[in-house]
């Protein structure tokens, strides 16, 4: 109910003395319905960035297969993720159909960096990412640098010793600067080929 006020009476140009008085008469300062707003669209953009934009504009598969997801990740009641979406999506790769449908809106471009990262920790997790051909495992790593380190990796043997959260943040790294902290965080550096190590002697 703050949060509607404090958005109502800016929408109508209310002063901030005449918005404070109607929070107060509802119980709230305007501090606490501020934090709410920036809390509620907080909220809105973390369940916004899972789900597939645009569906009513889609046709055929593309439709169902975003229509498919988006019931994954998102409650419309709620109007936020679903709070067991990970787990969603963890028995959505390993299921055939849903995998398909996943894959499809990947090809199309129709996943956000966020779900993408979303569906690379559940290839991960399921154990799914190893039986994977190496261009597909490639759609999921969020960048070119990302890719090339998780080949050196594989090709050296690394990879299968790392920790899951070790293979995510290679994977998941959305640039350089994520994928160095990644590299210096798990202690990567020396399984690195010289020549992966020289793109990040910057």
């Amino acid at each position: 109910m703050a949060a509607a006020i404090l958005k109502l009476d800016k929408a109508n140009g209310a002063s901030k003395s005449q918005i404070e008085q109607d929070l107060l008469n509802v119980g709230y300062t305007y501090k606490q319905a501020a934090a709410i707003v920036r809390q509620q669209n907080t909220d809105m953009a973390n369940s916004t960035s899972l789900v597939v934009a645009g569906v009513s504009n889609m046709s055929g598969k593309v439709k169902t297969a975003a229509q498919a997801w988006n019931s994954l990740v998102f409650d419309p009641k709620t109007g936020k993720v679903k709070t067991n979406a990970q787990d969603e999506v963890n028995k959505a790769v390993q299921s055939k159909n849903q995998w398909n449908q996943i894959q499809l809106l990947e090809r199309k471009g129709k996943m956000s960096s966020n779900a993408k990262a979303m569906v690379a920790d559940a290839l991960l997790q399921t154990g799914k990412w190893d039986s994977l051909s190496f261009k597909q495992q490639k759609a999921w790593i969020q960048t070119n640098a990302g890719t090339e380190i998780y080949k050196a990796l594989s090709a050296n043997g690394k990879w299968n010793t790392m920790s899951f959260a070790a293979k995510e943040a290679v994977i998941n790294a959305k640039g350089l600067p994520q994928l160095a902290n990644a590299i210096v965080k798990y202690n990567l550096w020396n399984g690195l080929p010289t020549k992966s190590q020289r793109a990040f002697s910057y």
